[in-house]
């Protein structure tokens, strides 16, 4: 188990607890770094997120969903363990896709920060999953929550999702 030192205190974590450290440390450090502009990269996250992630996702099209991750990516979704790999990402699209239809699903960006050849997004949802076989609602019912997005980019300049973590506000 790695152990985090510091000057002022020492940790041991966890694999997941890592996603966390990591995360906390990204916000920090968003709050401390200008945005800046980096010639002969651009992209439009909004086009990204709903061409390659909402849509898919909505249409149960794991496989294009899951393309859009990674490799390495990590997703971080409610009432599961992390999904570790874009393999892993994938199985889950797979699993959502296979037992649920989608009811409702309201996705938005509300803000995205880039730093040259990497990026976060926050956003919002709104969905309601209902189960194929029996055209039920999930027992957890609607919900609204948020979700955060890490970008990076690749090796042949496009925008993958690195990290996905989102929960409910209920």
């Amino acid at each position: 188990m790695p152990i985090l030192r510091s000057k002022f205190w020492l940790v041991r974590l966890r694999p997941v607890s890592n996603v966390f450290v990591m995360m906390t440390a990204i916000l920090a450090l968003l709050g401390c770094q200008e945005q800046t502009e980096c010639p002969g990269i651009t992209a439009d996250f909004d086009q990204i997120f709903a061409e390659q992630y909402a849509k898919p996702f909505r249409e149960g099209d794991a496989e294009t969903w899951a393309q859009l991750f990674a490799t390495d990516a990590m997703g971080l979704h409610n009432r599961r363990e992390a999904d570790l790999g874009q393999d892993a990402i994938r199985a889950f699209g797979q699993l959502v896709a296979s037992t649920f239809r989608l009811g409702r699903y309201d996705v938005a960006l509300d803000e995205t920060r880039r730093f040259c050849d990497w990026a976060v997004s926050r956003g919002s949802y709104q969905s309601e999953f209902i189960f194929r076989e029996t055209n039920a609602p999930a027992p957890w019912g609607p919900q609204a929550g948020k979700f955060l997005i890490v970008w990076t980019l690749d090796e042949d300049q496009n925008w993958r999702v690195l990290v996905d973590m989102g929960n409910s506000n209920q």
